[in-house]
């Protein structure tokens, strides 16, 4: 048990520079974790636009009278 979790760590441990070694090899970006061009950086920035929506609509809508009769 102790050998397997022993393995276990070390393939952890030498996981990350192993990818980046090969990213790099492939002229990739080398990194773990993803950049600002990844989905997660994507995300980020949809994430920021949709809030600056959010912000603009709810600020034009308190300029709106309600109108008589409709529900």
């Amino acid at each position: 048990m102790t050998t397997a979790l022993a393995a276990l760590g070390v393939a952890a441990v030498l996981g990350c520079p192993l990818h980046m070694l090969w990213r790099m090899r492939h002229g990739r970006r080398a990194s773990c974790m993803p950049g600002p061009g990844g989905s997660a950086g994507e995300l980020g920035d949809r994430q920021r636009a949709l809030a600056e929506r959010i912000e603009a609509l709810a600020g034009s809508e308190a300029n709106i009278k309600p109108t008589p009769g409709r529900h």
